[in-house]
């Protein structure tokens, strides 16, 4: 059950500014909180506290080889397209401006950025972090501002890692004003403190102001998980004991005696018997490859006819469902007897709507984290409406692959104008080619020409 703890008087003091008195309350992953109460859906063990979920979640990327292929799959989709900031359409020079100036200081649109040297900081490690949002549900980073001449600019930031959420801040209405970490930074020192909502940049996949850990992919695949495990351990298992059928000895007692002694000498049957364990024993960890089989002795397999690998049905049943969860099971047509290119080229256009959904959600995510904090410190006087908006480019590749033949016969019929600018920069964007050369100007005429002739 989920415990409210009343928020300490420095919290309180760190967040006079969000209104209401604070409480800070641990939120279940997927649960909403209303009025400052709980409704907990969560019952595993592993997934009750914010820490227990980032650590479980991280070791199923390190021990579940399907989850870890899908996911590098997934977020390399995600990571394919370049960003970049554009002023709306007629918002003016000044709007303008404003998108020149975020692309320069945030390194898009083939710009070096204002990023601190010093730091291991750039928009593409910023991106990739909170782009973790899919898989763990939330992903938090807290930009840091810094003077660069006249204006404000992000030189920096700091990437939440995942473990280190104690619990989130709400206020008495049930809404997220902060999230307290707690944990041990790289130098080494112990640090606990609570990060504003103000000022932090979140993401979350299927989140909301009242449920800030949304629900990621982690968790939708997790029943799976614990599945695919026990059904590794138990096809190791079974491996290891049916592959090489255990030898089972069986006689009959008076005919083992009555063979026995008509031999002669002075054996008994146990000693006849310890004979013979100890031949089945070399025979199965030594590699004998020979048994001397006395008369009196039936020597059979135990377990024989049993197929140690009837459970990979079941474990390709169970990998596949991981893999559809991430759009990533067209890379597995073809592993086994069926499966067809044209599949898995329907499943890939499938696989692109959805990061350009999630890349949508992102860029909201950043426009609420970055771009009005930059537009507030240094474009005070533009409306929210002319703020520049986050673009990304080259999410749909086989798209514009597919319609490309389109493309060159509506240029044929005059239907499109390959030499509006407009046009170029966005099919260079979209497919991935460098940015198109600028016009070169017409050369000036030469002086006899300027002079009206000889």
């Amino acid at each position: 059950m989920s415990t409210v703890y009343t928020a300490t008087r420095e919290e309180g003091d760190a967040l006079a500014a969000v209104g209401p008195p604070v409480r800070r309350v641990t939120v279940p992953l997927g649960s909403r909180t209303h009025l400052g109460s709980v409704r907990d859906g969560e019952k595993h063990p592993n997934l009750r506290t914010a820490r227990r979920r980032a650590q479980e979640f991280e070791s199923v990327l390190r021990s579940n080889p399907i989850a870890s292929m899908s996911w590098s799959h997934y977020l390399s989709l995600l990571l394919q397209p370049e960003w970049y900031a554009e002023a709306p359409r007629g918002a003016g020079s000044r709007a303008e401006g404003a998108a020149r100036f975020v692309n320069e200081s945030l390194g898009l649109d083939g710009h070096a950025g204002a990023w601190d040297p010093t730091w291991s900081c750039s928009w593409e490690h910023l991106v990739r972090h909170m782009l973790t949002a899919d898989w763990y549900g939330w992903a938090l980073a807290e930009p840091i501002p810094a003077r660069d001449g006249r204006r404000v600019v992000i030189s920096k930031y700091v990437a939440v890692e995942h473990p280190v959420l104690d619990r989130w801040v709400v206020d008495e209405d049930g809404r997220v004003v902060g999230a307290n970490l707690r944990g041990t930074a790289p130098n080494g020192r112990y640090f606990d403190g609570v990060l504003r909502s103000g000022a932090w940049i979140h993401h979350t996949r299927g989140g909301s102001a009242q449920s800030p850990e949304g629900r990621g992919l982690a968790r939708a695949i997790y029943a799976h998980h614990i599945d695919l495990m026990d059904a590794y351990n138990a096809l190791a298992a079974a491996c290891q004991r049916w592959s090489a059928p255990t030898p089972k000895g069986s006689y009959n007692a008076r005919e083992a005696q009555d063979q026995i002694g008509a031999q002669g000498g002075e054996s008994t049957l146990g000693d006849a018997l310890d004979a013979a364990e100890e031949q089945l024993q070399n025979y199965t960890s030594d590699g004998a490859a020979h048994l001397l089989v006395p008369d009196w002795l039936d020597v059979s397999a135990f377990g024989e006819g049993v197929e140690p690998d009837k459970g990979v049905p079941a474990i390709q049943h169970i990998e596949s469902r991981i893999a559809v969860t991430f759009f990533a099971h067209s890379m597995m047509l073809g592993l086994d007897a069926t499966g067809a290119r044209s599949v898995g080229e329907v499943v890939e256009r499938a696989a692109e709507n959805q990061v350009v959904n999630r890349l949508q959600s992102a860029a909201a995510s950043f426009h609420r984290g970055i771009i009005r904090p930059l537009m507030h410190w240094n474009y005070p006087g533009l409306s929210p409406q002319q703020w520049p908006r986050l673009r990304f480019a080259g999410a749909r590749g086989s798209s514009i692959r597919s319609f490309a033949n389109v493309l060159a016969q509506l240029a044929q019929n005059g239907g499109l104008n390959l030499d509006d600018d407009a046009v170029r920069t966005f099919l260079h964007r979209e497919i991935g080619l460098p940015p198109p050369p600028p016009a070169t100007p017409p050369a000036p005429p030469a002086d006899d020409e300027a002079d009206g002739g000889a």
